[in-house]
């Protein structure tokens, strides 16, 4: 038998030592793309050493995502795929010892082609807004509208020579509306007239580059920029769809060489406008913005955003997106705008409490109730007391705590707990003396535990500009008091809502936050708008601060909280970017798991909103739809997830 000798096994070690320095990934492969009508093909070459390939792709223009695909050993590849599908794609080999780099990147963009087909009847739902922002020296002035209005189209007609449909707008809009009475096609191409004398191209499906003439807006011909494939970031979908733009600008400063001066007009504007379509849809979006500085140093500038947005709609686009439209739906408004709205599931109804916005909550407030399928409010007898908190329901009774006038307006009132009387529609007092840091001006929130107690959190100030929050626990039972552990942090506007026999606060606006030894404090956190998710947990009476990693998405001040199940949906709030899609973002914290999803936006704004849930439908109620004074809305939503 032979055996290795040492100097053998010496070179046996080295061989393999050098193949390992050696090994390496292979080389990256060269790709080509080839289009055919709506038929794809990949192909590239083979790669010395590669034991597999690994197709990968991504949305064009706008890579929001990279999906990818094992080949195996094979060399190319192919597909149909839809009209106006548009990607990147690459290829990358592999061995045992990793992948190569990237190929060569390469473009798939299929034209959408066919016929573009109206019919009788055909929808078009869009949201509009509006926001002018105007600055001077004497401040700065926030004016904002919305609204939504329906484009239908009625029996076809002959119109200057072709069949045409009549363009039919119910609804309100803050911002444009169609500039054509009538809607026609031609092949792949809609087309829109006012009188039929002249039709214009609105959009060609068959040639997205080319340039249209405007759907909400009329462009002027040599105006316009040739179409591009992008991703509409809207606050209801987001979808790839073609965009044409238009921009001018006037004014403003300049360096004039002749002079060497740099010399400033006294108007500088610009603004730029921009039309989204999707084949098989149609025009889907629109975008307005302006901008007008005026005086010798621009004393005063006016800033303009309009936005349209296709909500819903009967047609299907070539590429299947399907605008089915928000999953809220509005309910009969309120009698009255409330102040501070407060609201709560009692029974089998909706109970709002509230003061009258004209009045600066100095009347006392009233009730409003609402039974599902009842489509309106109903006004009750006054409640003959002012809600400053809805503590919960508990034993079947509802609890809050508040002032009891009797005798009148003038009448000497103390702050203590009530409980309501769902027969007479009033509060009464209930034994239960409150402690002395409970205060309705330092109220972060309050909600019922699943054992029946009731528990109210505290906003305290310890020292100067800094505080804690402290937790205080009502067990109507016994009619009792409990002091419950303080938190060190200070936090304002929080979303407030019990999953069993814990107490989540997310979000709000976060105070300066303390860390204290022995013989001094030191700042840890600063103020702003916070997405933290601190739980309160009555078993262990402890505070627990979760991990970064379950932070709310959106952090958000003044929104509001309903809870189903085991999940927690924040609603509205202010996050303090003053995008369209604030006071709108819906966000679900699963307790159960630790994780965020995102919910159906809000069709309006709300800030400081009520929230309720009944029979599993989450209700929103009254709030504001800006910081405006007197911005109180008496508008409802209802969401059945």
């Amino acid at each position: 038998m032979l055996r290795p000798t040492f100097t053998g096994l010496a070179v046996a070690l080295l061989l393999l030592a050098n193949a390992a320095l050696n090994a390496a990934p292979p080389s990256a492969p060269s790709m080509n793309v080839s289009v055919s009508g709506r038929a794809v093909t990949v192909t590239w070459n083979s790669v010395a050493g590669a034991t597999g390939y690994a197709l990968y792709y991504a949305p064009y223009p706008n890579v929001d995502y990279i999906g990818s695909g094992d080949m195996g050993t094979s060399t190319s590849f192919s597909v149909t795929v839809p009209p106006g599908a548009a990607y990147f794609v690459a290829v990358r080999a592999r061995n045992r010892d990793g992948e190569s780099p990237y190929s060569n990147i390469g473009t798939v963009i299929v034209p959408t082609g066919g016929t573009f087909v109206l019919n009788t009847g055909d929808y078009w739902e869009y949201e509009s807004s509006s926001r002018t922002t105007s600055a001077s020296g004497s401040g700065v002035t926030t004016t904002e509208s919305s609204g939504t209005f329906r484009v239908t189209l009625g029996a076809p007609q002959n119109v200057g020579g072709r069949i045409a449909f009549p363009v039919i707008v119910t609804g309100e809009a803050s911002s444009g509306k169609p500039v054509w009475k009538y809607l026609a096609t031609d092949g792949p191409a809609l087309l829109g007239t006012v009188d039929g004398a002249v039709y214009s191209t609105i959009f060609r499906g068959d040639t997205p580059a080319a340039a249209g003439m405007g759907f909400f807006s009329f462009f002027p011909p040599g105006r316009t920029a040739g179409a591009t494939l992008v991703n509409v970031q809207g606050t209801h979908t987001t979808t790839a769809a073609w965009a044409l733009s238009r921009s001018n600008s006037a004014g403003g400063c300049q360096f004039f060489r002749e002079v060497g001066q740099t010399i400033c007009d006294n108007n500088s504007s610009n603004f730029t406008e921009t039309e989204y379509y999707k084949p098989g849809v149609g025009p889907v979006a629109y975008r307005f913005t302006s901008s007008l500085a005026a005086g010798g140093g621009f004393a005063s500038v006016h800033n303009v955003l309009q936005t349209i947005e296709l909500v819903k709609s009967s047609r299907v686009a070539d590429d299947g997106v399907y605008f089915a439209g928000t999953p809220w739906h509005s309910l009969a408004d309120l009698q009255s705008a409330p102040s501070i709205p407060r609201a709560a599931a009692y029974g089998r109804a909706l109970l709002v409490f509230g003061s009258d916005s004209n009045s600066g909550g100095s009347t006392p407030q009233w009730v409003q109730s609402f039974t599902p399928g009842a489509g309106a409010w109903t006004p009750q007898v006054s409640s003959g007391a002012t809600i400053n908190a809805l503590l919960g329901v508990s034993g079947g009774r509802l609890y809050a705590i508040g002032t009891l006038r009797r005798g009148g307006l003038n009448a000497t009132a103390t702050l203590s707990v009530l409980r309501f009387d769902a027969v007479t529609s009033t509060w009464e007092s209930v034994a239960g003396t409150l402690p002395a840091d409970v205060s309705t001006r330092t109220m972060v929130g309050a909600a019922a535990f699943a054992n029946g107690e009731l528990v109210t959190i505290q906003l305290l100030s310890i020292s100067g500009s800094n505080s804690l929050l402290r937790a205080y626990v009502y067990n109507p039972t016994t009619g009792t008091w409990r002091r419950g552990a303080d938190h060190a942090v200070g936090l304002n506007g929080p979303a407030v809502a019990a999953v069993g026999n814990d107490l989540y606060l997310i979000g709000g606006f976060r105070h300066e936050e303390l860390s204290c030894g022995p013989s001094f404090c030191r700042v840890v956190t600063r103020e702003g708008i916070a997405g933290d998710v601190r739980r309160y947990r009555a078993a262990t009476n402890a505070w627990e601060d979760l991990p970064d990693q379950v932070n709310m998405p959106t952090p958000r001040q003044n929104a509001a909280a309903a809870v189903l199940g085991s999940k927690i949906y924040v609603i509205g709030g202010q996050d303090g970017t003053d995008q369209p899609r604030e006071g709108r973002v819906v966000e679900i914290f699963d307790t159960a798991t630790g994780a965020w999803s995102t919910g159906p936006l809000l069709p309006k704004r709300r800030r400081f909103p009520a929230a309720a849930v009944l029979d599993g439908t989450i209700y929103v109620i009254g709030g504001r739809e800006s910081n405006a004074v007197g911005a109180e809305t008496s508008t409802t939503f209802a969401l059945s997830p």
